[in-house]
């Protein structure tokens, strides 16, 4: 059953991740899945979409041990990648919070169009970094409150030479269990860096169609 949806979904799938190539969020996402980490603790009696610790350690080892160190296909590992990012990443908040007033202004149509563009870019400009991971480990340091339903996981990722990266990950509580808002890595906001970038485009492009539009000028071009 696995093979037959990732079989199907791989149809769809013909992306050469280009998307984004001189943004702030470029360089966001180098520095991060240059950096992404592994370790060897599974949840087990504390289900992990409910504790904080166990949440992160889920999500980084099944980004690589599943994804970057199975022997699927370029195209398959993108697909486990979407569902991971769908099943941690609550896009729809992000979406929100990066497109600021422009969302509130926004029809629901256009919503709608940007939720689905703004999955393909996390989805292909992160998984194009695949082959970029080198071995290294995440230590979970602690949690600290983060306002009445989030909380903050503070870890580091350490390198084969010892040296330290500092990486946030913001996580807020739903009916679902907990997810990711933002990550943010030596003081650099994922969430931030985004609404810098699109606000942009939408200056320079007038307004919310205009990001839009360029957005599914980039995505053709990746798939051609």
């Amino acid at each position: 059953m696995k093979n037959t949806v990732l079989n199907k979904q791989r149809m769809n799938i013909s992306i050469q991740n280009k998307l984004l190539e001189k943004s702030a969020m470029h360089k966001f996402i180098t520095i991060f899945l240059i950096l992404l980490p592994t370790t060897n603790l599974y949840s087990s009696e504390i289900k992990w979409s409910e504790n904080p610790s166990s949440f992160i350690n889920e999500f980084t080892t099944r980004g690589i041990e599943e994804i970057l160190q199975s022997d699927q296909k370029a195209e398959d590992k993108t697909i486990l990648f979407r569902n991971l990012i769908n099943e941690t990443f609550d896009l729809f908040s992000i979406s929100k919070f990066v497109l600021g007033r422009n969302w509130r202004t926004s029809s629901e149509n256009e919503q709608s169009e940007f939720l689905t563009l703004f999955e393909d870019i996390i989805v292909f400009t992160w998984s194009k970094r695949f082959d970029q991971y080198n071995g290294q480990s995440l230590i979970v340091e602690n949690t600290i409150p983060d306002g009445k339903n989030g909380v903050i996981v503070n870890s580091s990722i350490v390198n084969k030479e010892g040296s330290k990266i500092n990486v946030q990950w913001r996580l807020r509580k739903r009916a679902s269990g907990l997810r990711i808002v933002d990550i943010i890595v030596e003081g650099v906001s994922m969430a931030i860096t985004y609404r810098q970038d699109f606000n942009s485009v939408i200056r320079r492009n007038g307004g919310i169609k205009g990001l839009l539009t360029a957005l599914e000028n980039q995505i053709k071009k990746m798939s051609s």
